[in-house]
């Protein structure tokens, strides 16, 4: 997949020293694009990868791109994966550039995601305040000196790879 120039070089808002898609994705970047910030299964896969990164796990540098302003998403971040890396795309235009659609009825509420959402709600999460489009579907994308080399889309609202896929993928890349 090749990202257009304007998109590798727009200004974007975020807690990195870098502002754009060129600059972060030098050295081998996992984008993690979330669905909305009050997404409960998007939370559940923050946890996961913070889980991963606190064990020593083999990951590359991680950037969640993700809608609302930085002030949000700061908040967001400092409650559920602190120091987490992230820049907001509130007008969704890297999610259009990276070809992340909205998701239909059975993609958003279908039977995988009402079992996996009950399983959750046993576990005591819930969804939170909406914050973003709730119909854009979650991505992954390992980009290297801006060049995406591995990409994952999400199936459904639930859905996201083991961590054994990501990192398997990414070091079939290196």
């Amino acid at each position: 997949m090749k990202i257009p120039d304007h998109i590798l070089n727009t200004q974007l808002e975020t807690n990195l020293a870098e502002s754009t898609i060129k600059e972060i994705s030098t050295d081998g970047t996992l984008f993690v694009f979330l669905r909305q910030l009050g997404c409960v299964f998007c939370r559940e896969f923050i946890s996961v990868l913070k889980s991963q990164k606190e064990i020593g796990a083999n990951f590359p540098k991680i950037v969640f791109v993700c809608h609302g302003s930085v002030k949000q998403a700061t908040t967001f971040f400092d409650e559920f994966y602190p120091n987490a890396q992230f820049v907001c795309d509130k007008d969704e235009e890297l999610y259009k550039a990276f070809d992340l659609k909205n998701g239909n009825i059975f993609q958003l509420v279908g039977p995988k995601v009402i079992y996996h959402g009950i399983r959750l709600l046993f576990k005591g999460e819930t969804n939170k305040k909406t914050i973003g489009n709730p119909r854009r579907l979650s991505g992954l994308f390992y980009l290297n000196k801006s060049e995406v080399k591995w990409a994952y889309y999400y199936k459904n609202a639930s859905d996201h790879p083991s961590i054994t896929q990501v990192l398997s993928a990414i070091d079939k890349i290196n």
